[in-house]
């Protein structure tokens, strides 16, 4: 009975890692992901790979998206991290166990047709992709937000960032907890 159990087990663990795998490294898997709301996120990976369910590890990995008000943009050599599933249903975004290597972070406004951005434009970053384009300006429409968890993640290596006209890069590790709701909710963030 045991050694029958362990079997299973194990066939149910090579079915997942061939499939899974074989999955994440499929270009067209990337492509779908990219397809669900273009207007809003774009990610990529060089490789990725997972060795039991819901925790992923990725190298080479590089997103942007835009939110009504910002665009940003984020790259690290490398990731790592767990996913709850079933909250998701309900939109929320459990993360836990995060970790990356070498991060560069940049972010920009998108322009408000009051403010005068001709002194600064030319210093917000670069974001590979996406124009500099107008704030939305249309009704946003009665949504639950999106309420994100991430717990226990840490940074180590180089790292970089520059929001709007600053920039800055910083060597080391930093770990801590972050909570945020879209739609301009709640955002917490305790780093150590």
């Amino acid at each position: 009975m045991i050694k029958r159990i362990l079997k299973i087990a194990i066939g149910i663990e090579l079915v997942y890692l061939l499939v899974v795998n074989g999955v994440l490294q499929l270009q067209l898997t990337q492509d779908l992901v990219n397809k669900i709301r273009p207007e809003k996120f774009y990610v990529t990976w060089e490789q990725a790979w997972s060795w039991y369910p819901f925790r992923f590890h990725a190298e080479g990995i590089f997103a942007n998206g835009q939110a009504r008000t910002q665009q940003w943009e984020v790259t690290a050599t490398s990731a790592s991290g767990s996913i709850s599933v079933l909250p998701l249903i309900l939109k929320h975004v459990y993360l836990s166990n995060l970790s990356a290597e070498n991060i560069d972070y940049r972010q920009r406004p998108r322009l408000k047709p009051d403010v005068d951005y001709s002194g600064r434009l030319a210093y917000f970053p670069e974001i590979q992709g996406r124009d500099v384009v107008p704030v939305e300006s249309t009704a946003q429409k009665k949504k639950r937000p999106w309420k994100i968890h991430i717990s226990d993640a840490s940074v180590s290596g180089d790292h970089r960032f520059w929001v709007f006209n600053i920039q800055g890069s910083a060597t080391g590790g930093a770990s801590g907890d972050l909570y945020t709701e879209t739609r301009r909710g709640a955002f917490w963030l305790d780093v150590e």
